[in-house]
């Protein structure tokens, strides 16, 4: 028996060790593939160049309420991903489906954005731009719900921090690249030939992912189930863990949006910042990210993603209050928190997805997934398109204290921040249970 137990560990690395050899080539495969489906449009809609496509259409803060919900509303393209692979019964095969889909979206919104050189249409364009991004952005979540669910599939619980550290450093990179390439180049050229040529750039990177890339990653069958009909083969809708992750997901996306909708307007107007400087300043939160992935990756197989994830969070959250502060202590508080916020972005997203992948059943992961997205997602876009409305009505809002000037948009930042905490009370409630 005592040998058996002395050779047991060495097993286990002998294992491990060879299943990282055989994941290697993987890794790398599908982090390239990452840049060319979520790299270019995560710094898309990250940066400012949105406001300004709304700007230019004649939109106003009700308009960028909308933009701000997009994002959260695209969750609802986690469903289709998982319908996609229970009719596919194959990851690759739903992916590459998932990329023609986005081939065919990018394609539409760049010809539709062609159409805004003629002025009498703009009013009919602003709302088709806002639908069609929101069906762009639903096609962006159904690729995301498909590749966490591939990694859930192909990738053993104590190798995941290992395998996505790389996978997201390479998505980080390409988001800092596209993120100032694009803004830089709707500087260079302003207009909507210029914004048209961003969206064809999206169609030709899903195009080169769908063929080169995501063909190159192992395949792997997943374990699907259906939200609907015996209990048996569905999720399962009394586990109390899926709500609290579901209300998690509400508070967490409705406060970082809220935010994040006015964001761009407010270094516009209140420090007149081009486009390319609001680019480089949502590039240093991705650059601080880099380094935090690079720190806490492979450290994650060993602590679990749950208490560096509540960590990072919390400070994110209490982050959002230097917005505020910035009136009275300018710039500089914007700069930090973009700093401090590298915390954000990739990291939270690496973090999060693996630890719903620990969270949640390996039969039916992608559909928890989706659905537990869903659900935040659609409720959270009301509320963040709420919130335009109210920023909207009370565009005349001027509260002075201390001697400086607030704006609607510094309370819009406070309410984000406030319930952005709130989402960590969920994590409390869960605890270290898993479904």
């Amino acid at each position: 028996m005592s040998d058996t137990n002395q050779t047991d560990p060495i097993e286990m690395e002998q294992q491990q060790a060879l299943k990282k050899s055989a994941l290697r080539r993987d890794r790398i495969w599908m982090g390239l593939g990452t840049i060319l489906y979520q790299s270019e449009e995560s710094g898309f809609q990250s940066g400012p160049v949105p406001t300004a496509i709304v700007r230019a259409l004649g939109g106003d803060d009700r308009h960028l309420g909308i933009l701000g919900g997009i994002a959260t509303v695209g969750s609802l393209g986690h469903l289709m991903g998982s319908h996609l692979l229970r009719r596919t019964e194959s990851n690759r095969a739903a992916m590459i489906l998932a990329l023609w889909i986005g081939t065919a979206f990018a394609t539409a919104l760049s010809g539709l954005l062609l159409l805004g050189n003629i002025v009498g249409l703009r009013a009919v364009i602003l709302p088709m731009f806002l639908g069609g991004f929101m069906l762009f952005a639903s096609v962006n979540g159904m690729q995301s719900n498909i590749e966490t669910g591939w990694v859930g599939d192909l990738v053993p619980l104590k190798l995941r921090g290992w395998f996505t550290k790389v996978k997201w450093m390479l998505s980080v990179l390409g988001f800092l690249l596209f993120s100032i390439g694009i803004a830089r180049f709707s500087q260079q050229f302003p207009g909507f030939v210029g914004y048209a040529a961003i969206f064809a750039t999206f169609a030709g990177s899903f195009v080169l992912a769908a063929m080169i890339f995501y063909p190159r990653v192992t395949d792997a069958q997943p374990h699907s189930v259906r939200f609907l009909g015996q209990s048996t083969n569905r999720i399962t809708y009394r586990s109390s863990i899926f709500w609290w992750l579901v209300l998690q997901g509400l508070l967490w996306t409705v406060g970082r949006n809220m935010a994040f909708a006015f964001m761009s307007a407010y270094l516009m107007d209140q420090f007149h910042f081009s486009l390319t400087k609001v680019a480089l300043l949502v590039s240093l939160q991705q650059a601080s990210s880099v380094v935090v992935i690079f720190a806490i990756g492979d450290h994650t197989d060993r602590w679990g993603a749950r208490k560096p994830l509540m960590l990072l969070m919390s400070g994110v959250a209490l982050s959002m209050s230097l917005w505020i502060f910035s009136a009275w202590w300018g710039i500089g508080c914007i700069i930090a928190y973009y700093v401090l916020n590298g915390a954000a972005g990739q990291t939270l997203t690496m973090l999060g997805n693996n630890y719903s992948l620990e969270v949640f059943p390996s039969r039916g992961r992608a559909a928890y997934l989706a659905l537990s997205r869903m659900i935040g997602g659609v409720a959270g876009f009301v509320m963040v398109l709420c919130s335009g409305w109210l920023v909207h009505h009370f565009r005349d809002f001027q509260f002075v204290l201390a001697g400086h000037s607030l704006s609607r948009y510094h309370a819009a930042f406070a309410t984000g921040m406030v319930i952005a905490l709130c989402s960590q009370i969920p994590f409390l409630m869960i605890g270290n249970r898993k479904m």
